[in-house]
């Protein structure tokens, strides 16, 4: 479940930031999405589920499809897990005050963004937390066009408090509930078993580069786009490590790995 609330700082905060936005322009609406029962792919996975080992690395020991629904009896159906789930979040972090940001269905909204991270755009429709209200400093000099260092402040808080995470108390909880994730990625259409296309999405994420000078940006349209077309054209959720800063992304890379070594047991 540690991997759980990091990846939610990956796929929510971080679709959050995922466009530039102009700073005379307003943000972009928060979802107000009502729970659906197929929450659709925007993009394809990088590696299509079907192609994928199902079971590389499985969960409670769970080898086969008839072990996850044994699992699956002591917990609520997907449609109606949203309660249950986020009690649990809450006893973890101590605080209902802590979820006020989440939106609802939100394990069908975790595996759906979780599985485009490494596509060029995250379904953010389907962001598991609201968007970020802060707003997207950038510098100009010599008519270039810089991503501000104050950007990285906005990650900051998340990042601290992510790192501050008892990891044993995260991995329980998502263990419990696995069958409900691996169910929501069954209804994506693929063939896949979610906790190996979890480990590979980190993997991903952790190949992202490190950029410790500026980072210069264009606007050909509305957005701004990373002016180095090495940078631009990396996945959604690498992008959002360049867009943390140098100092937030390396910590939340140990972060990453350490939930890695739980994860593959």
């Amino acid at each position: 479940m540690k991997a759980l609330l990091v990846l939610l700082l990956v796929a929510g905060v971080g679709v959050g930031g995922y466009y530039f936005v102009l700073k005379d322009r307003a943000e972009p609406p928060v979802a107000t999405v009502t729970p659906v029962k197929h929450a659709p792919k925007v993009e394809a996975s990088a590696t299509p589920g079907p192609a994928m080992s199902r079971f590389l690395h499985p969960v409670n020991k769970a080898g086969s499809e008839a072990e996850i629904a044994e699992q699956a009896k002591v917990l609520p159906v997907l449609d109606k897990s949203d309660a249950s789930f986020q009690d649990a979040l809450a006893k973890i972090l101590g605080s209902q005050k802590a979820l006020a940001n989440l939106n609802r269905d939100l394990i069908r909204r975790i595996v759906v963004t979780i599985d485009n991270a490494t596509g060029k755009q995250f379904p953010v429709e389907f962001s598991p937390l609201k968007l970020l209200k802060t707003e997207f400093v950038k510098e100009e000099q010599d008519g270039t066009i810089w991503l501000s260092e104050k950007n990285y402040v906005r990650y900051k808080p998340y990042v601290k408090f992510l790192c501050q995470i008892d990891s044993q108390k995260w991995v329980s909880t998502y263990e419990h509930y696995y069958p409900l994730f691996q169910a929501a990625f069954r209804d994506l259409g693929t063939q896949g078993y979610f906790n190996d296309r979890l480990v590979e999405v980190i993997d991903h994420l952790l190949a992202a580069p490190t950029e410790s000078g500026r980072i210069g940006l264009v606007q050909p349209k509305v957005f701004y786009e990373f002016s180095d077309p090495k940078l631009e054209a990396l996945s959604a959720g690498q992008k959002i490590f360049l867009r943390m800063g140098p100092q937030n992304a390396a910590q939340l890379k140990a972060k990453l790995r350490e939930i890695r070594l739980f994860l593959v047991k």
